[in-house]
């Protein structure tokens, strides 16, 4: 089993009672946390929770309570992802997408304990378009993903770079 990780991954936010700190199952079986977060701006699913958030909310208080709670161990964002619906669900600004990726790319990348983000590329016409690649039709230049993720700390690691990063 030398090949495989324990991944503890809870969401980000959860309500009150039921923060992931309350699970985490210990050290001595989690190699790796990793949680999920998203801005999802002014999609219509979030009819009553409509805002535009960026890393001091979405990532920054989960990594600070992670630290906390487990101080040794590598963290993953699990998953995340921005709509470009900007002031309200009508309104697609791919300007200010572009420069939430790559605001809160340089964030991630400036995290000593990061060591991977996991970006959610997928329109879902349901929820959100989170899509930064094309999908056989045509897009909008997303630049803040580009140059978000070419951000120097980022890379590509393959898998013995990885286990070296478990204690």
């Amino acid at each position: 089993m030398d090949d495989v990780w324990w991944a503890f991954a809870p969401n980000g936010w959860s309500k009150t009672g039921h923060e992931f700190e309350k699970y985490y199952p210990g050290d001595l079986v989690v190699d790796i946390i990793g949680f999920s977060s998203y801005n999802y701006g002014f999609c219509a699913i979030t009819e009553n929770y409509q805002k535009w958030e960026n890393y001091n909310t979405l990532y920054k208080p989960y990594l600070d309570r992670i630290d906390l709670m487990a101080p040794s161990k590598p963290v993953i964002i699990s998953q995340t992802g921005t709509t470009a619906q900007y002031t309200d669900k009508n309104d697609f600004d791919i300007n200010a997408k572009n420069q939430w990726l790559d605001k809160n790319y340089n964030f991630l990348s400036q995290q000593p304990q990061v060591v991977g983000v996991l970006y959610y590329d997928f329109n879902l016409p349901w929820e959100c378009n989170w899509r930064v690649t094309g999908d056989g039709e045509t897009l909008p230049d997303f630049t803040g993903y580009t140059v978000g993720a070419s951000n120097a700390p980022f890379q590509y690691m393959d898998a013995a770079q990885l286990e070296a990063l478990i204690p």
